[in-house]
């Protein structure tokens, strides 16, 4: 499968992977020799986050109004977001990064 990256880069992002994870995600030997137990779990898991990326809304980026998400966050950043509602009609869930460090009514 095409990753748009070459081979090392893809490989140093799996041991990077692994390292952030603590465990082996594939088999390594002479050639690849498939995913372990642990690899998976992981492949499997973010098959689904992939699949739930579309239902994800994030209304509350900041404490003001932003125009603007994509100058607020980008691809990559690690934020901690609060889940305010599960809407299972529309398939979506909505999230906050403001009101995370408040506490629950």
């Amino acid at each position: 499968a095409e990753c748009g990256i070459s081979q090392p880069a893809f490989s140093a992002r799996i041991k990077k992977l692994e390292l952030d994870l603590g465990v082996p995600l594939v088999e390594r030997g002479n050639r690849y020799q498939g995913l372990t137990p642990e690899g998976e779990i992981a492949l499997k898991w973010a098959r689904q986050m992939l699949d739930a990326a579309d239902v994800i809304h994030i209304s509350e980026i900041a404490d003001i109004a932003v125009a603007e998400p994509l100058k607020t966050v980008h691809a990559g950043d690690k934020v901690q977001v609060k889940v305010l509602r599960v809407d299972p009609k529309r398939q979506r869930i909505g999230l906050s990064m403001r009101q995370v460090d408040q506490p629950d009514a």
